[in-house]
């Protein structure tokens, strides 16, 4: 299995946190795969999402990253590499995809935000189909991930972090019937897995589809 030195590091300082109660995961053992290819989906609110997860699960995850961060220098090229992320390939969905599966049939772990960005105000986006074309063709089960106090603590127009709770709720995982398929499923089907996948997460966070930004924060400050 590959190793990626500054995850590793990063994961040793985020255990300072953790053993003080600011980063806390619920549930994270009872579904988490010990080995084995596997998919996390969580919602996106903060750019310290990957880490809360890591910080909690003990398996090095990958996460997808936009190419216009992983080459906009030689130094961020190594550095995210040595973070282990996957550069997305702008304008080439199938070769984003074929570098997805490659790591899930490595038996890695990939993080997803379905998302597909950062919220502005807490809420919580739709899934995109992508996570479904991935839960197919590689038959990998996807874990769906919550994060609560993670828009509180460092949202997008904020630059520094707040020091509040944040908690990781891990849900029961889901894999696609039947998968990994041959061919990709119809765009529909793919969609109808996201959705699905979103609903859990929404009930994780507690949240319907309508949930302003406020409530957001105000459920983060009262679990703060």
């Amino acid at each position: 299995m590959p190793s990626y030195p500054f995850y590793n590091l990063c994961y040793a300082v985020l255990r300072v946190p953790v053993a003080l109660g600011m980063i806390r995961a619920v549930d994270p053992g009872k579904h988490l795969r010990r080995s084995g290819g596997m998919l996390i989906v969580a919602n996106h609110s903060s750019f310290l999402d990957p880490w809360f997860i890591g910080a909690t699960i003990p398996r090095t995850v990958r996460y997808l990253m936009n190419a216009r961060w992983y080459y906009r220098s030689p130094f961020w090229t190594r550095l995210f590499a040595s973070a282990g992320t996957i550069p997305i390939a702008e304008g080439n969905t199938e070769e984003t995809l074929a570098r997805v599966l490659t790591a899930l049939r490595a038996g890695e772990i990939v993080g997803v935000f379905p998302e597909g960005k950062i919220s502005r105000d807490g809420t919580m986006g739709r899934f995109r189909p992508g996570i479904g074309f991935m839960a197919a063709l590689s038959g990998v089960p996807v874990l769906p991930v919550a994060l609560r106090g993670a828009y509180r603590c460092l949202p997008r127009h904020r630059r520094i972090p707040r020091p509040v709770r944040v908690r990781v709720h891990v849900g029961e995982p889901v894999t696609w019937p039947g998968a990994p398929l041959a061919e990709r499923p119809r765009a529909r089907e793919a969609l109808a897995f996201a959705e699905r996948l979103e609903a859990q997460v929404r009930r994780l966070l507690g949240e319907s589809e309508g949930t302003a930004g406020r409530a957001v924060a105000q459920r983060d400050a009262a679990s703060a």
